[in-house]
């Protein structure tokens, strides 16, 4: 199959900067001799999404948080969860090792303090409120960054983008319905409200700087078309009235972020 060729370079007002978007006859595939700039964006991407989910390739983390679970329906709905996301993890494993990256054990024993999971968040975690608000949260995240993978000029990423998408979505949904049935007391809505503290702006660093370079880079080949400020605003304009809805205090935007 021929090279992709680039049929026009559009400008665009993306967050109020004009950027040049390069069009393209066709998706990049890994069999296509990648520009390094553009190898370099889509590895970095693909390597975001695959801190987490991947190391569920080589350590279990999810199975300790499925044991939290209350009762039987409620483990057997995160045990599909479990699954959904063991997929995703072999899902981001095959497109970097389609690239010459191949992830093993040894790639997660001194994980990038850049990603917000980290150790000492997801791992060692034992309380099923907190897997629920990990839930109502993060996998919202997942829901905004993923679509953006569907008009990747990426074709494995663009492929991959709707299941997953719709994945996470019920991944959100299940817990946030969790979320809602414990902050049904006043107990339950008490620690939820601590670990808001901790996951609120967790959740909003997973979007990365608003004043980072490398995003219009991302825009510019057509791997992304929205800014991280832009994803972050989108994301809290859903996710804070969902919170407030079932009696939570959401804290302030700007409270213990590390990228803002």
């Amino acid at each position: 199959m021929p090279q992709p060729v680039m049929e026009r370079a559009e400008p665009r007002s993306v967050g109020g900067i004009e950027v040049e978007v390069m069009q393209f006859d066709r998706p990049f595939e890994p069999t296509d001799e990648l520009d390094p700039e553009y190898r370099d964006l889509v590895l970095r991407l693909l390597r975001v999404q695959a801190d987490l989910e991947s190391y569920l390739l080589f350590e279990d983390y999810l199975h300790p948080l499925l044991m939290t679970a209350p009762t039987p329906s409620e483990k057997m709905r995160y045990a599909q969860l479990y699954a959904e996301e063991f997929n995703h993890a072999y899902q981001f494993w095959k497109m970097l090792a389609d690239l010459g990256v191949v992830l093993a054990k040894d790639d997660f024993a001194h994980r990038s303090s850049q990603y917000v999971f980290s150790d000492g968040y997801v791992i060692g975690t034992q309380d099923w409120t907190e897997v629920a608000v990990i839930n109502t949260l993060t996998d919202r995240v997942g829901v905004y960054e993923l679509a953006e993978w569907k008009t990747s000029s990426y074709g494995p990423m663009r492929r991959v983008a709707p299941q997953q998408v719709q994945d996470e979505k019920g991944h959100t949904a299940l817990g946030y319905q969790n979320l809602k049935k414990i902050c049904a007391t006043s107990e339950g809505k008490e620690r939820a409200n601590a670990l808001l503290v901790k996951w609120w702006p967790a959740a909003l660093d997973m979007f990365g700087r608003s004043d980072s370079k490398r995003q219009w880079s991302y825009i510019k080949w057509g791997l992304r078309s929205e800014t991280n400020g832009e994803l972050r605003q989108r994301y809290i304009a859903e996710t804070r009235p969902l919170l407030e809805n079932i009696g939570l205090d959401v804290p302030d935007d700007s409270a213990n972020r590390h990228f803002l």
